[in-house]
């Protein structure tokens, strides 16, 4: 009996809990009209109206929110900035271009201290661009999709940074074009992109952290003296032949990331360094350059016909040191002369497991790590 008592007591006091809550599904709350610059802003006709080319502009400072959808129009941007220090909040919306759409945000003008952040484009020629020189310019969390040429192009931007944006199905009409191309400086951070003729684009000087492509003929062009680290290239499913994974101009260093599915892995130019990647099932994995540092990279499953590590035929003084490469045709070939070759390891090649041109510098070839010619700067085969 009084255990029936406490239960009846603790339901009615359960619902009685509920009630004081509040309704299970409430209404959503009103959008924060506070921000960085001061009251926040409201984009509309009133605030911010339009002109010839632009759906809205943004003519002064300030902190703005867009409160509603945005329905682009034919030979206009859907929201135009010409004003330093603005912070643009999409609060989630979308932004829909439609036929004849130009961009769906433009920065237009010499500026500087530029946010967009929180929202979504579709069907635009171009989602998010900068179309003049600009100084600390941030994209951060958005997703754009389905555009004519990039899903994102701050290339005239200095120093840009690029936070945690995704761009598909970019690039639909310029196939030299794809998902996120950034300028000189900038950074480009858990990003990512998917079905584009091009994942990302740097200018130099340029990081790109942790970002992933899937399905892209290209997976990144990485400017000279550039730093792409902890990065996830996949081809597969792309149908464009001639693809490479990673393009690294002069000086650019890639580390730590894992390249598979393109015709060429990772084409590194003079000066660049590859350390410490993964690269498989591309046809030839590695292309080095003269002057470039290839070192601790594991390349498996590479074309009967291709190599694990290639170089161009003038290749002089690049490093070769301490690779893997497995399963394929050639292990490791070098064309150009005065190289150094020491440290690697490979099998089950069907051509070669070394192709070494005369008159460079090559450790001891060997099948037992014992054995008399073994030395600490040895190549290794298998049995």
């Amino acid at each position: 009996m009084i255990r029936s008592a406490l239960v009846c007591l603790c339901v009615l006091g359960a619902a009685v809990s509920m009630a004081d809550a509040g309704p299970l599904n409430p209404p959503a709350g009103p959008i924060d009209t506070t921000g960085r610059f001061g009251p926040r802003i409201e984009l509309n006709q009133q605030n911010t109206p339009g002109d010839a080319d632009s759906v809205f502009k943004i003519l002064q400072p300030g902190s703005y929110y867009l409160s509603a959808e945005l329905v682009g129009q034919p030979g206009k941007h859907g929201i135009e900035i010409v004003s330093s220090n603005v912070v643009l909040d999409l609060c989630g919306f979308r932004l829909v271009g439609g036929t004849g759409a130009l961009t769906g945000v433009l920065c237009a003008s010499t500026s500087s201290n530029i946010t967009i952040k929180n929202g979504m484009l579709f069907s635009w020629n171009t989602g998010v661009a900068a179309s003049q020189p600009i100084n600390e310019l941030r994209a951060v969390d958005l997703q754009i999709g389905a555009t004519e040429a990039w899903g994102i192009d701050l290339s005239s931007a200095e120093g840009a940074r690029i936070d945690r944006c995704y761009a598909s199905f970019a690039g639909l009409i310029d196939t030299t074009a794809g998902g996120i191309k950034a300028g000189d400086n900038a950074q480009v951070i858990e990003c990512a992109a998917r079905n584009c003729p091009v994942a990302f684009d740097g200018g130099n000087g340029s990081i790109f952290d942790r970002c992933v492509s899937g399905e892209c003929a290209e997976g990144i062009r990485a400017g000279e003296r550039s730093l792409v680290t902890g990065c996830v290239f996949d081809g597969a499913g792309n149908t464009l032949m001639g693809s490479i994974g990673v393009f690294a101009d002069f000086g650019t260093r890639v580390e730590g990331s894992i390249v598979r599915f393109f015709e060429t892995g990772i084409v590194a130019r003079d000066l660049a360094v590859v350390e410490g990647c993964s690269v498989a099932s591309c046809s030839t994995g590695i292309v080095a350059w003269r002057q470039t540092v290839i070192r601790n990279n594991n390349v498996s499953n590479y074309a009967s016909d291709g190599f694990g590590i290639d170089t161009i035929g003038a290749t002089q003084f690049a490093r070769i040191d301490s690779n893997h490469c497995t399963r394929g045709g050639t292990g490791v070939r070098v064309q150009g002369n005065l190289n150094f070759i020491v440290r690697n390891t490979t099998g089950f090649n069907s051509v070669a497991d070394y192709d070494i041109a005369a008159a460079n510098r090559v450790g001891p070839i060997v099948v037992d790590p014992s054995a008399p010619a073994a030395n600490a700067w040895s190549n290794f085969i298998p049995l």
